[in-house]
C-alpha cells in the first residue's frame, strides 16, 4: 500500500512539472508538419515579379538577421501598430520573417507573395481548469490536462514595400474552446458552470488582441537586430491617444490624416475579416474579399470541401469590394465602401456591418 502511494505521488509530481512547462503564452506549439518548399520572392503589389526564388533550408538558423537592420521604428494610430524597416526591400525582409516565425514555434500555412501576405497555421496552448472533487484528484496526480480547454492562435502578416522602406503589419486571431453548458464567455468563467454531463465543447472566436500584435512586432525587432532595450523603449513610446471615427450614411470620418489612416485601415480590415488582394496608394483604394470562416479544428468533411490549399500561391483573387480613402479638411479622412462592378451577390447589410466593424476598429 505504501509503495502504491509513493508511486502515485511520484506520478503526480512528474505530471505537474510537465504541465507547468506547457503553460506559456510566449511559446506556441503547432502540430502542422514543417515544410521546405521553394519560397517565391515577394514583389510589390502593383507589378509582381515572380522570376526569382529563394530556397529555404529545412533547419532555419535562429541567428538570421535582416542585414544591418538598425533603422526600425514602430508607428501607430489608435490601437493599430505597424513596423517600419527603413532602407530595405521586401525581398530581404520576407525570409527573415519566415525565420522568426519558425523560431517562435509558428508554422506558415499559406503565403502569397503577389499580395504580400503570410498566414500561420493554428497554434495551441492548453489552459487547465481548476476544480475540486475528482478533477482535483486528477490534477494532484498530474493528469489535469484530461480536463483542460484549449486556446488556439494564428497570425496574418502583411509585408509591403513603401518607397525605400518596408512595412510589416500583423493581425492576431484567437479561438477559445468552451463547454456548451457554460453561460458565460471565457475560459475562466466557463469551468464553474460545466458539470460531468456537459462535456461537449465548441470553438468561440475572440476579438483581435492588439497587445499580442504589438509584442509580435517588438520581438521581431529584437530578432532582426535591434537591442531588446531599444525595442522595449519604442513600445513604451507608442502613441496612446485614439483618434475618433464616426459612421454616417455609409461613410466613415476619421479624425486622423490620410497617411496614418492608410496603414491603420490595412490592419483594421484584416481584423474585421476582409483580406486585401490589391491596393492603389495614389487613389487611396484597397481591394478586398471576405475571409473564409475560421475553423482551428476542422472535421473530415470540412477538410474535403476546403478549397484553399496550403503552401505558396502567386495568384491574385478577384476582389469583391473596394475601400476608398479620401483626405478631408482639417486632417480628417473619409472612408467609403463600394461593390466591385458586375458583382451581383453583394448584400447591402453585409457592407453596413463591415463599415460598422471598421468604424469600431478606427475609434
Amino acid at each position: 500500500m505504501k509503495k502504491l502511494k509513493l508511486s502515485l505521488i511520484s506520478l503526480g509530481l512528474l505530471g505537474l512539472i510537465s504541465c507547468a512547462n506547457n503553460d506559456s503564452q510566449a511559446a506556441f506549439t503547432s502540430t502542422a508538419p514543417r515544410k521546405s518548399d521553394d519560397l517565391i520572392v515577394p514583389p510589390g503589389l502593383s507589378t509582381p515579379d515572380l522570376t526569382t526564388k529563394y530556397k529555404m533550408a529545412p533547419e532555419v538558423e535562429s541567428s538570421y538577421q535582416v542585414l544591418a537592420a538598425t533603422g526600425m521604428h514602430l508607428a501607430s494610430g489608435g490601437d493599430q501598430r505597424w513596423l517600419v524597416i527603413e532602407s530595405q526591400t521586401v525581398n530581404k525582409v520576407w525570409p527573415s520573417v519566415l525565420a522568426y516565425l519558425e523560431q517562435s514555434g509558428l508554422t506558415v500555412k499559406y503565403q502569397n507573395p503577389a499580395i504580400g501576405v503570410l498566414e500561420t497555421d493554428w497554434a495551441s496552448r492548453n489552459t487547465k481548469i481548476p476544480q475540486g472533487g475528482i478533477r482535483g484528484v486528477f490534477e494532484w496526480l498530474g493528469l489535469g490536462d484530461m480536463y483542460s480547454l484549449s486556446s488556439r492562435y494564428m497570425y496574418r502578416i502583411l509585408i509591403w514595400q513603401d518607397k525605400n522602406n518596408v512595412i510589416v503589419m500583423n493581425t492576431n486571431y484567437q479561438m477559445d474552446e468552451e463547454y456548451e453548458g457554460g453561460n458565460s464567455p471565457g475560459l475562466a468563467n466557463t469551468s464553474r458552470y460545466a458539470s460531468s454531463d456537459q462535456q461537449r465543447t465548441k470553438w468561440v472566436a475572440r476579438a483581435s488582441n492588439p497587445q499580442l500584435e504589438l509584442e509580435f512586432l517588438s520581438k521581431y525587432m529584437v530578432f532582426a537586430g535591434i537591442t531588446e532595450q531599444s525595442a522595449k523603449q519604442q513600445q513604451i513610446n507608442i502613441e496612446s491617444a485614439i483618434p475618433l471615427a464616426k459612421l454616417t450614411n455609409y461613410q466613415i470620418i476619421v479624425n486622423d490624416n490620410l497617411d496614418q489612416v492608410w496603414w491603420r485601415t490595412a490592419i483594421a480590415l484584416d481584423r474585421i475579416g476582409l483580406t486585401i488582394v490589391d491596393k492603389n496608394r495614389s487613389t487611396g483604394e484597397y481591394f478586398v474579399i471576405p475571409q473564409p470562416k475560421a475553423n482551428p479544428d476542422p472535421g473530415l468533411i470540412d477538410q474535403m470541401v476546403d478549397k484553399k490549399e496550403s503552401g505558396i500561391s502567386s495568384s491574385i483573387p478577384k476582389a469583391k469590394y473596394v475601400i476608398k480613402l479620401i483626405a478631408q479638411a482639417e486632417g480628417h479622412t473619409q472612408i467609403t465602401m463600394q461593390t466591385i462592378v458586375n458583382n451581383s451577390q453583394s448584400n447591402p447589410q453585409d457592407m453596413l456591418k463591415y463599415l460598422q466593424d471598421l468604424t469600431n476598429q478606427l475609434k
